[in-house]
């Protein structure tokens, strides 16, 4: 791990290929750590296939910001395949899918809240970088899609899933849900929504069992960078 006094004005000059040499040289997931993150620093990181996360150095009660780049990263190609449960649901999300209302940057703020109160998960959403993230948003560097469930006579936010946009790569930050299968559906929503953005590749930076069976996959490092190199 490097540690960095890194300015936003020395960080504007990291690039992919700075990225991709500092990571050859890595085993771990983190490839550096800096002590402040910025809004230009956050958008710059992901054009670089990097993002950042506070980070506990054990030694110090300072606030740093840890910056990874996954060893083996998770994601989805749009389109995805046409077996893809994306693309043909099981039945049972089909179901669901038919019982949430799907929409798109309706609640972005909300959403991004209730990623970052999920029970029995570190809160890595600091009020700062909650800030950051609605930036974007407002600039149209970051999107919302949300899940909802009709109750009466009024609808209620159930899940969601939030990320930022670089040209044809959408980096999936967080998502959340309150009913059955409404993040999946969010998910699903997303893939489908991809295409009319210009979206060919999801991060969703790890891959997970859950995400897997939704049919992410996990590719090298070094691969994923190479795959994102003309953004």
């Amino acid at each position: 791990m490097l540690f960095s006094d890194i300015t936003e004005t020395e960080f504007a000059k990291i690039t992919l290929k700075h990225i991709m040499t500092l990571s050859s040289r890595i085993e771990g997931d983190i490839v550096f750590v800096t002590k402040e993150v910025t809004q230009n620093m956050l958008f710059h990181g992901y054009q670089c296939g990097i993002f950042p996360m506070p980070y506990d150095l054990g030694y110090s009660s300072d606030n740093v910001y840890a910056w990874f780049c996954p060893v083996n990263r998770g994601i989805f190609l749009v389109p995805p395949t046409t077996d893809s449960v994306l693309v043909k649901p099981p039945r049972s999300l089909a179901k669901s899918i038919s019982r949430y209302l799907s929409t798109m940057n309706q609640d972005f703020t909300n959403v991004v809240r209730r990623c970052s109160d999920r029970p029995n998960q570190q809160k890595w959403l600091t009020e700062e970088m909650i800030t950051m993230y609605v930036a974007l948003h407002d600039m149209e560097r970051a999107h919302s899609f949300e899940s909802w469930k009709r109750n009466e006579n009024q609808i209620d936010l159930v899940g969601g899933l939030f990320g930022v946009q670089v040209s044809y790569l959408f980096s999936g930050e967080s998502m959340y849900h309150d009913a059955n299968d409404a993040s999946k559906v969010a998910l699903v929503n997303l893939i489908r929504t991809a295409p009319s953005l210009g979206i060919r590749v999801v991060d969703t930076q790890w891959l997970t069992p859950h995400l897997e069976s939704l049919g992410a996959q996990s590719i090298p490092r070094l691969d994923y960078l190479e795959l994102i190199s003309d953004l």
